[in-house]
């Protein structure tokens, strides 16, 4: 009797408002009456593509599949979900039903890409572009394929297609920022300025942006990432994360881990209270019970994609969205150890963060953190062409003291792989005491 003038939402119209669950919940209540209904299979089907189920969003496309086989959404979504799952054979199958579509001979493309047929994709995604210009994934993949092919002036040109045709998005403007990074490496600096110009001078006020044009252009008032920018990247990367962490070889939680293990008998506590500085999808977790048998861990992070990711690994007593250095502002627990891997890269000068994190340990509390190394300058940082900050050792050690911190042990490392380069740096342990180990 309280409902008279209110209509019941819809499935369609929950999942056009974003709320992928609600929708999902009506699509699937619909499916229990009449289980062949198209239209509650693809929003089933999308809300599982959504969250990156993508063998579970196929098995609803399969369904309607079963019914039309030329129903063209069904087939497109199943086409980018089989790439998703790496099942190339299928999506190609797919790609051949959609045949000559601008969806069809852009799926074929972006399978030549993943496969390695560079200069097929090049072709593919010019092709799909004449018929389709406004689409900028299809100017962002062309732009990463002309780069594999080594014609860097496409690239370039791809990449701000990209960002142009997708009005400022901020995964386009990412993409932007790499391929000027990756080509000012590859041919020199000067070859990409002009682009670096004419982005700065139309997106001026975008934090990406901004973190690329000082990196061009560094500034010393420039000494630490912006927290939008960070949250930016971060938020656009949660969902490949791991997968393109794994593929650079990236071994700093593995390192962390074996650091605590090495000194964590003497100087932590039985159940010590840990906390994961910028703590992303929780990677460092995943190595901790190599090295402890009993902790209680906290992490912070700036992005809540990041931070839902680390939440599925169960492995936390708390997770907060904050940046750290407020974070710890506000904090009155005491840690007695904190790790932080690749977090001070997004720092220029560490004296005030070193610092917070010190006043946050407990009295023998210690940190351990991943540090990339300015090989041309051993008493100063400085801002990388990638955005990302170096630091010489002299000036860490430096920084430490400075903070609070008494001891410092440098672990000269490889971080990581970017292209065929190897990035150097140090995993870093460092102790608010002076007490000597027997190890």
């Amino acid at each position: 009797m309280f409902g008279f003038g209110f209509k019941k939402t819809t499935a369609a119209e929950a999942y056009q408002k974003g709320d992928f669950a609600l929708a999902r919940k009506l699509a699937l209540k619909t499916l229990r009456k009449n289980p062949q209904d198209i239209n509650s299979l693809l929003i089933v089907g999308n809300t599982f593509y959504i969250e990156g189920d993508y063998a579970r969003a196929n098995e609803y496309y399969q369904k309607i599949l079963g019914q039309d086989s030329k129903n063209f959404e069904a087939l497109v979504n199943s086409g980018e979900a089989f790439l998703r799952q790496k099942k190339y054979a299928a999506a190609k199958d797919v790609s051949l039903a959609l045949k000559d579509s601008p969806e069809g001979i852009f799926l074929k493309a972006k399978i030549d890409f993943e496969e390695g047929r560079f200069q097929e994709a090049q072709d593919g995604f010019l092709y799909a572009l004449k018929q389709q210009p406004n689409n900028f994934w299809a100017w962002n993949l062309l732009s990463q394929t002309a780069q594999k092919n080594g014609d860097f002036d496409l690239a370039l040109e791809g990449a701000w297609q990209a960002v142009c045709q997708s009005g400022g998005e901020d995964s386009q403007h990412l993409n932007m920022a790499y391929t000027l990074y990756e080509i000012a490496t590859e041919i020199g600096k000067e070859k990409v300025l002009p682009y670096v110009k004419k982005w700065h001078k139309k997106y001026a006020e975008n934090s990406i942006v901004k973190q690329s044009w000082n990196a061009f252009f560094p500034s010393e008032n420039f000494a630490k990432s912006d927290i939008n920018y960070v949250q930016n990247v971060f938020d656009n990367f949660a969902d490949s994360f791991d997968e393109v962490l794994s593929s650079l070889n990236y071994q700093v939680p593995q390192i962390i881990a074996r650091e605590i293990k090495k000194y964590g008998s003497e100087m932590l506590p039985k159940n010590p209270h840990i906390l994961d500085a910028g703590c992303g999808t929780g990677l460092c977790a995943k190595y901790l019970d190599s090295a402890l048998k009993k902790y209680k861990l906290y992490g912070v992070d700036i992005s809540a994609q990041m931070l839902a990711k680390a939440r599925q690994r169960g492995k936390y007593k708390e997770l907060k969205k904050e940046d750290i250095e407020s974070y710890l502002a506000k904090e009155k627990n005491k840690f007695d150890l904190i790790i932080a891997a690749d977090v001070f890269t997004y720092f220029g000068t560490l004296e005030k963060v070193f610092s917070t994190c010190a006043n946050s340990l407990s009295d023998e509390g210690m940190m351990i953190f991943s540090i990339t190394k300015n090989e041309d300058d051993t008493e100063a940082w400085k801002q990388h062409l990638s955005g990302r900050f170096v630091h010489g050792k002299k000036y860490v050690q430096k920084a430490l003291k400075q903070g609070g911190f008494q001891r410092a042990i440098f672990t000269s490392c490889v971080l990581r792989k970017e292209g065929e380069k190897e990035v150097s740096g140090w995993i870093i342990s460092t102790f608010k005491t002076k007490k000597k180990f027997r190890k």
